[in-house]
């Protein structure tokens, strides 16, 4: 069952990458990439879900008053961005020439936020949804991201 993610750091590849448990880093003023595996605590092993599930993350604004990084944040206090595969094989099937797109691996996530969403994102807890079908998974993270100012580089 889907009740986790582990941050994923120095992502090179879909096998070079570190597994952290520490909060993934928002830098202010730039844009960033976020990486996440799928995981299940009571297996300690990744969930890989149905092909073609969807994956958003609903991340608190800074200016959220009265939010907390222990409950996930309201509608109006938040923003919604889509997740996708970072890693995926293009294949062009024959003999009609359409073009399929598989995920190597359905746990590893990526969320790319620009500068502007950037400087929105609070540090604290995220909302991941999960969609597999008609199936719906809502988990909440707490204290997963972590909010830095500009590296200055």
């Amino acid at each position: 069952m889907l009740d986790s993610v582990k941050i994923l750091t120095n992502v090179c590849g879909i096998n070079l990458f570190d597994q952290s448990d520490v909060p993934a880093v928002v830098r202010q003023d730039m844009a960033n990439d976020l990486y996440f595996r799928l995981w299940q605590s009571d297996r300690k092993e990744r969930f890989v879900p149905a092909y073609g599930a969807t994956l958003t993350i609903t991340f608190p604004r800074s200016y959220s008053v009265g939010s907390s990084s222990s409950t996930a944040p309201a509608a109006d206090q938040s923003f919604v961005v889509s997740a996708s595969s970072p890693f995926v094989d293009t294949i062009t099937s024959s003999p009609n020439g359409d073009t399929v797109i598989v995920p190597q691996d359905r746990s590893l996530w990526k969320v790319s936020l620009t500068q502007q969403q950037s400087n929105l994102v609070a540090g604290g807890g995220v909302l991941m949804t999960l969609t597999e079908g008609a199936k719906v998974t809502k988990i909440f993270l707490p204290s997963v991201i972590q909010k830095l100012p500009s590296s200055g580089v």
